[in-house]
């Protein structure tokens, strides 16, 4: 098949077998289609940074791995549920889950350093600005309420783990966001995935019961994102992460803001 094509029929038949999963009563087969899913969008992501040979394999293959953590960490969850009969929360389904997240965000900020130029001053500063103004929210909504949160140190602990890996990722994605670099239909299901990964972890640290979590629609935004992550590593434009544009690197803060005197930030001309 034409490799333009390929990532079509995958993503089109991928949604197809999440309409399939949502409509599957609960039980162990529901959990493993889910799991199936997850692991599908790792085989396409280490298989296409195995096959690219060149300097962006190696955020394909972190992004790979890191995934990969997720899905064992699924799997956890779906020994511990139906097997073991036991509470998958917390376990060590957890610790495999909170290593996705630094792992995929040393392939984001490889991709942001290369494709950022030494002199792009302004767009550092835009990132940083973006970063602090995005981690503060979660720090309220989120990561607050869970330091003076009652219950087991193992469960306050890892439902602080979640906001904070999260920021950790958030910050990656910001990098990445205000680069130079080209906005490929890769690039783009790329973001669109990290977007419903950070979706999916505020449902669950918000939800009153995580051993229900899997019963809610909360667990979409995972599998959208496995799919998107699959897609955009059979996408011909995958191996262009890193291919560079004539264009300035987008301001994603009002105005801009430049470090250079006499006046760090202008408002926007009228």
């Amino acid at each position: 098949m034409d490799s333009s094509r390929v990532w079509r029929v995958y993503l089109l038949g991928g949604f197809v077998v999440l309409g399939i999963f949502m409509l599957l009563p609960y039980g162990m087969p529901r959990d493993v289609l889910y799991v199936v899913i997850g692991l599908c969008g790792v085989v396409a992501m280490l298989v296409s940074a195995a096959r690219f040979r060149s300097a962006v394999s190696l955020p394909w293959a972190l992004m790979g791995t890191g995934v990969l953590m997720a899905v064992l960490g699924d799997g956890l969850w779906v020994y511990y549920e139906h097997i073991a009969e036991v509470n998958p929360f917390p376990s060590l389904a957890d610790g495999f889950y909170l290593l996705e997240y630094p792992i995929v965000a040393a392939a984001l900020h490889i991709l942001a350093r290369r494709r950022r130029s030494p002199a792009d001053r302004e767009s550092r500063l835009d990132s940083a600005i973006l970063v602090v103004g995005l981690v503060l929210p979660y720090w309220v909504l989120l990561i607050d309420p869970r330091l003076d949160s009652d219950g087991p140190v193992l469960t306050r602990a890892i439902l602080l783990g979640y906001p904070l890996a999260d920021a950790l990722m958030l910050a990656g994605l910001v990098r990445l966001l205000t680069t130079a670099g080209a906005r490929t239909p890769a690039f783009r299901m790329i973001t669109a995935a990290l977007v419903g990964v950070l979706a999916g972890d505020v449902v669950f640290v918000l939800v009153e019961d995580p051993q229900g979590f899997s019963l809610s629609l909360g667990v979409i935004p995972f599998l959208t994102a496995y799919l998107l992550w699959g897609a955009a590593a059979l996408h011909p434009s995958a191996p262009d992460l890193l291919r560079a544009t004539p264009e300035a690197a987008p301001s994603l803060t009002p105005g801009g803001c430049s470090p250079s005197p006499p006046s760090s930030c202008s408002p926007p001309a009228p």
